[in-house]
Order: C-alpha cells, then structure tokens, then sequence
C-alpha cells in the first residue's frame, strides 16, 4: 500500500508491504508509456466502466454527463478519462452526441502517470482511486473535486471513505 494510515486489516496473517517509494520512482519514470509532454488544464471527467458492466445505458451514461458538465468551465478544455475496461466505441459513441470539444485520454494509461503534467483542474466524475492518489502525492496541488456518485454504484461506501481522505 501507499496509505499505511488507511489500511484496515481483517486477517492477522496479513502482511503490510509499503510500496510509497516504489510507486514514486513509477511516477517518476514515465518514459515506459511515451506520454507526450502535454499540459491538462481545465475538466476531467473519470469514469468506470458502466457500459462494460452494464450499470447504465447509453442514454443513462449520456444523461449522467450531461449532469457533470453543468459543473465544468466549458470555455477551458474537458477531458474524459475512460476506465481500462470500458467499452470505447460504445463510450465514444455516448461522448460524440454531447457536441463539445473534448478529449479521451488513453484508458490503458493509469490516470497517475498524467499527475505531473495536471495543472490547476477540477476532477469530476464516480469515486476513483485515482482521486486518491492525486490528493495523497500532490499536496500542493489546487486542483478541486467534485464527486457524484453514480445510483447503482457497487461500492457506496467509496465515498464516505473519500469525505475522509480528504478531512485529513
């Protein structure tokens, strides 16, 4: 883990490894994905994969962007950053009929490689661990957050656990 001041052991034999550094250096050597140096500034929708899951339709995916881009400054630019296991031409689909200027980051990236190139936006979008790992290693960082959570979510209790993160 990289939040030894959040782990919740239920198994006494567990074993806690800290990673923090690890993680780091990752951070730190982003050569490995040939990341174009590129600045994001402005909205970042995340999303989970509901269309590959089945947690919303089209329609309703379409109907929960639109309710997220009532909060973003449309005259910066929007980016949407996909789950791994999202369907993309079904996504791509549902953000084409939205009519604004926008782009997909790469899905197979993690979110955390494009830390260093972020500046100054605000994250919108479902409870994501990515958010986690923003507010943990980049604590000078002006960046806001605005999280709706999703009706059917499978995890609900993500987002207590985030009011707490970020208390702390």
């Amino acid at each position: 883990t990289i939040y030894l001041n959040y782990v919740f052991i239920s198994n006494p034999n567990s074993k806690i490894i800290d990673i923090n550094i690890h993680y780091n250096n990752i951070l730190n050597n982003l050569d490995y994905f040939n990341l174009k140096n590129q600045l994001i500034s402005g909205s970042i929708i995340m999303l989970s994969p509901v269309l590959a899951y089945k947690r919303k339709t089209e329609f309703e995916l379409l109907r929960y962007l639109n309710d997220l881009l009532l909060y973003c400054d449309i005259s910066k630019p929007i980016y949407f950053k996909p789950h791994p296991r999202e369907d993309l031409v079904a996504l791509k689909n549902v953000i084409s009929k939205l009519d604004i200027k926008h782009e997909l980051l790469s899905s197979i990236i993690p979110m955390e490689l494009y830390f260093s190139y972020i500046h100054e936006s605000t994250w919108l979008g479902m409870p994501s661990t990515s958010i986690f790992n923003r507010v943990f290693t980049n604590t000078s960082s002006v960046d806001k957050y605005i999280i709706l959570q999703e009706k059917n979510d499978p995890f609900p209790e993500r987002l207590n656990i985030l009011s707490k993160v970020f208390k702390d």
